[in-house]
């Protein structure tokens, strides 16, 4: 089937992008507003001087430094629908992201619908069978990124602060608690296992496990529940059905902007 002649105003965004160093082609810009990343053609020009809107060639040239051959827009999309903030696009946003939560429980051939719930030692144990389903042929990681930065440094004579998190999201230590963590939130996971757990993935960092400890412990004297707002703290289901349910403003704020300069330069 014959393609539709571009029109004046597409040939134009074409121009403008290339103005910014970015080559793309009329196809493109109609693949990217059928994604809902670019909106309409009826909202990229000033509605008093005609003229493209400076934001939305931005916007244009943004998406071809990133979609370059070989390249996948992959999450960058969600911050466009997120600043389109529409209808369609905010529905776009909900379902991808809801995706992207759901996709460890996929490859273990799990339901997150039917991950049982409660305290009961069936559930327990169910959520425990689901944890390890996660983990099959799963590999961890012990490289220590960050003591590789810090001993670079020490070579340059430069010394960098104290690390505030675990070097090794993927380290073998973490792997069951956070397997777990995933399935069934804090409660499959209790507050001693899990510092242990970052304690070993973190052994040159006594200070960081120390100052948990600390929060931990201030926040038990409060009687607070620290943590109460982690975002896992209901396992991904809880943030699945957490981003389901959220306000559609809601949820295109708390998706960063993607704003200031292209991402990519030529």
């Amino acid at each position: 089937m014959a393609r539709t002649k571009p029109s004046a105003l597409e040939l134009a965004m074409v121009t403008a992008v290339g103005d910014r160093g970015f080559t793309v082609s009329p196809t493109q810009l109609e693949r990217w507003r059928t994604r809902l990343w670019l909106p309409r053609t009826a909202d990229w020009t000033d509605p008093e001087t005609g003229k493209l809107r400076p934001e939305i060639v931005h916007r244009a040239a943004s998406l071809a430094g990133i979609s370059r051959t070989g390249r996948s827009i992959s999450w960058f999309g969600w911050g466009f629908w997120a600043m389109n903030a529409t209808f369609e696009s905010t529905a776009q946003l909900r379902a991808e992201v809801a995706s992207a939560f759901e996709r460890p429980f996929r490859r273990a051939g799990i339901d997150f619908s039917q991950i049982p719930q409660g305290d009961s030692d069936a559930a327990f144990d169910a959520r425990r069978e689901m944890a390890a389903r996660m983990l099959m042929d799963q590999r961890g990681s012990r490289r220590d990124f960050d003591g590789a930065l810090r001993a670079g440094a020490f070579g340059a004579k430069f010394e960098l602060p104290p690390s505030r998190s675990v070097s090794n999201i993927a380290h073998r230590a973490l792997m069951d608690p956070g397997a777990r963590m995933l399935i069934g939130g804090m409660e499959d996971v209790g507050f001693d296992e899990m510092v242990e757990a970052w304690a070993a993935a973190t052994p040159g960092n006594p200070e960081m496990i120390e100052n948990i400890r600390a929060a931990q412990r201030d926040a038990a004297l409060a009687g607070e529940d620290l943590f109460a707002q982690f975002p896992l703290a209901g396992g991904l289901p809880g943030l699945i059905h957490a981003v389901q349910e959220a306000d559609g403003q809601r949820l295109c704020a708390a998706d960063p902007p993607l704003t200031g300069k292209p991402i990519l330069h030529p």
